[in-house]
């Protein structure tokens, strides 16, 4: 159809913010917390309000932190948490985490952005950072079947698992 009935709306630095300080007792074992950026490198949209927002958070929180353009292994460090975005670079991680003999959410953690299926089982559970999909298409759902024109705030959060 050539027009709009709905709009979800994301505030990419307070859902960060958020997500991050829902689970603010999960990032205390770790020295520093990196954000990698490497979706200019990798063709992946990064909106700047994620970037902002996890500077806002770690900064709020005296939280060490590094912003990285492109991971490399020889950037992966024990007792470091990784932010990420491209699937390449979680690979990236877990590959170096098994040969390095390192546990996740112990001395190596992972968060990734936007939820999907294979997280919850990969390396016994991936925390990631994701707005609801799921509610997001069941408003558009409901929306298309009652002729309904609205914007909404869809939710966002951190799912903890394993790797974090």
């Amino acid at each position: 159809c050539g027009f709009l009935l709905f709009s979800c709306i994301q505030d990419f630095h307070e859902d960060i913010i958020n997500s991050l300080t829902s689970g603010i007792e999960l990032f205390g074992k770790y020295k520093t917390v990196n954000f990698i950026n490497s979706g200019k490198n990798k063709f992946q949209f990064i909106p700047d309000g994620c970037v902002t927002g996890f500077k806002t958070f770690c900064e709020n929180n005296s939280i060490n932190y590094q912003l990285v353009d492109s991971l490399t292994t020889k950037m992966i460090n024990e007792n470091e948490a990784y932010l990420v975005f491209a699937e390449s670079d979680l690979i990236m991680l877990l590959k170096e985490a098994k040969i390095r003999n390192l546990k996740l959410g112990e001395n190596l953690g992972i968060i990734t952005y936007d939820d999907t299926p294979v997280k919850e089982v990969l390396a016994n559970g991936i925390t990631t950072i994701s707005t609801d999909f799921y509610h997001m298409g069941k408003f558009a759902a409901e929306c298309i079947l009652n002729n309904r024109k609205e914007k909404v705030f869809n939710p966002f959060q951190l799912i903890k698992r394993n790797s974090l």
